[in-house]
């Protein structure tokens, strides 16, 4: 479970917020202005990677997708 600090790009076609679930910046020092604060906040760090697994745990994960067809069926 890590925080994530990605570009408009790399975040495209994805469920993230910004500065909910990832930093999403597209300026050099905006992106490493992020990673220091991670850096230098253990404690947030931790609870954006949590909102971030939980972002992949709700949208992303096979299993989901399979019970719900499963249960069509």
């Amino acid at each position: 479970k890590k925080p994530i600090v990605s570009t408009h790009i790399g975040a495209e076609g994805t469920p993230y917020v910004h500065s909910e679930s990832v930093f999403i910046e597209d300026q050099p020092q905006a992106f490493a202005d992020r990673i220091i604060e991670l850096l230098t906040n253990r404690e947030f760090a931790g609870q954006m990677g949590e909102k971030a697994y939980q972002v992949v745990q709700n949208n992303f994960i096979w299993e989901k997708p399979i019970r719900q067809l499963i249960d069509l069926l």
